[in-house]
């Protein structure tokens, strides 16, 4: 029982280093790293990255090592696709099943200033509650299975952008205004234009650190 503790609680640390990119996509850990890191033996950490590798947030390449999954531009093209498409059904379809106390709520919550660690939060509540209004388990399901790779990239929106926090949460706003006058369309209209702007920061962080990858190696 020790041992799992143990391994539970390097998973748990290696996830949240790995979903804050802490962790940056695409670099090595070294098992010596992570037993710096993490403060425990080696045993526990295998068996997290064995969890982690199921995940597809880790990859072992044979004789280099373990390396975070990166996250490529045909990878932030597909989940921005898959989210548009989710999304903005939620709303033109479900957006009614929102009721208007808790829009209030969340339109507070993205006017106010709030720590950055809370927008990332705030903002993986939000989305997932637009989902949770079609009442359908299997899309929910769905979407959850998503949800690490899609705090990777928000991160490395936010990390790239510095005005990328404010203006997500003045477009979070815009989706609640149109929600509160029963402009579905409206807000799935905002929607799509929110997840366009994250898509083209996250190219551009993805982008430049491809740029920055060629220099070196030339």
């Amino acid at each position: 029982m020790a041992d799992k503790n143990l391994s539970d609680k390097a998973y748990s640390e290696l996830l949240r280093r790995i979903i804050t990119c802490e962790y940056t996509p695409g670099s090595l850990l070294s098992e010596e790293r992570l037993v710096e890191d993490l403060g425990c033996s080696r045993t526990p950490i295998r068996s997290a990255l064995v969890r982690l590798q199921e995940e597809h947030l880790v990859q072992t390449i044979p004789k280099r090592g373990v390396f975070i999954v990166p996250i490529t531009l045909n990878d932030i093209r597909d989940v921005y696709n898959l989210r548009e498409l989710f999304e903005t059904y939620a709303l033109e379809k479900y957006g009614m099943n929102f009721k208007k106390d808790r829009l209030v709520e969340l339109l507070h919550l993205f006017e106010s200033t709030n720590p950055e660690e809370d927008f990332y939060y705030n903002d993986m509540c939000f989305h997932n509650e637009i989902i949770s209004q079609t009442q359908n388990a299997f899309l929910g399901q769905y979407f959850v299975s998503l949800q690490n790779t899609m705090q990777r990239m928000s991160r490395l929106s936010g990390a790239g952008n510095r005005n990328r926090v404010e203006d997500s949460n003045k477009e979070h706003a815009r989706i609640i205004l149109a929600l509160l006058r029963d402009d579905f369309s409206g807000a799935a209209e905002a929607l799509r234009v929110h997840l366009n702007n994250g898509r083209i920061s996250t190219y551009q962080v993805v982008l430049d650190e491809q740029s920055k990858s060629n220099a070196v190696m030339k």
